[in-house]
């Protein structure tokens, strides 16, 4: 009998940590799943008392697409010796001129939702993870709301996938009247995932202050490339435990963020307007 209850306790004692095996475990480190749901991760520049992301750095190929407002979603463009396919040509081809693959992307187009106590209001910001092979799944954003509480700035990171499952290239973009400006939020999800969710909330500033992220698994499953598993979320920002002005989620496994817009209003301090970007999985 003593023996018996042993095993039984040792057990007992080993379900929490098979619980756990599923979930993510850590949340400011790409490659690794986040522990917690909540992070600051935003500080307020007392010079000017603007929120100021600390946990963005530029990674990969940056995209700078300045501007604003729904011109800004890029149409794909077939590969040319112009204009070629990433990764660039090479210069030393003896032949002269590029060799050009055939384009292999596995999102070729996306839907447009939107959400908000304006959803259809006109977008300050607005853009995609385009490029000249497709669109990549979206694995980070963030933006920043001026004095004037005007969307300024939008920072998307992409990251290619492939019909097999496999992950290529990352790629930053940046959008907007100011795209190179600091960060007020920003977020990025583990190695492995994408965005199917985001939320914002301002918290009756001038700032993002309040930033949710929701995301899933995405691999190669037996109907193909599909978002699978739980749906994880993270909140970050100065304010991760704020109230949301909006947001909108996806529930379909084969829908992805592939980008979004937003439109910010100075009655209450709010953002009202919001599109969601969702690519269609094949």
């Amino acid at each position: 009998m003593r023996v018996k209850n042993l095993v039984i306790a040792a057990a007992a004692a080993a379900l929490p940590l098979l619980a756990a095996c599923d979930q993510p475990a850590t949340l400011a480190t790409p490659g690794a799943a986040p522990q917690q749901k909540f992070a600051v991760t935003s500080s307020i520049d007392p010079a000017t008392g603007e929120a100021v992301a600390n946990n963005y750095r530029p990674q990969g190929l940056v995209i700078t697409r300045g501007g604003e407002g729904p011109s800004m979603l890029q149409e794909i463009t077939p590969c040319t010796v112009e204009e070629p396919c990433d990764p660039p040509c090479d210069t030393s081809d003896p032949y002269g001129g590029c060799y050009v693959p055939p384009c292999s992307a596995l999102i070729s187009s996306f839907s447009s939702y939107r959400a908000g106590s304006q959803p259809y209001g006109s977008l300050e910001v607005s853009g995609t993870t385009s490029s000249n092979c497709g669109y990549r799944v979206l694995t980070g954003i963030g933006a920043r709301i001026n004095g004037s509480d005007d969307y300024t700035t939008l920072a998307l990171r992409g990251r290619r996938v492939y019909a097999d499952g496999t992950f290529g290239e990352t790629a930053d973009y940046r959008f907007g009247s100011s795209p190179n400006h600091t960060l007020e939020a920003w977020g990025e999800v583990p190695d492995g995932y994408a965005i199917v969710g985001v939320g914002v909330g301002q918290s009756g500033t001038e700032d993002v202050r309040t930033l949710k992220i929701s995301y899933r698994k995405i691999e190669l499953t037996v109907a193909g490339v599909r978002m699978t598993g739980p749906t994880y979320s993270m909140w970050v920002g100065a304010n991760p435990y704020g109230a949301l002005d909006l947001s909108y989620t996806s529930a379909n496994d084969n829908e992805v963020f592939v980008g979004a817009g937003f439109r910010s209003v100075d009655a209450g301090e709010q953002t009202v307007t919001m599109a969601a970007y969702l690519g269609l999985l094949p």
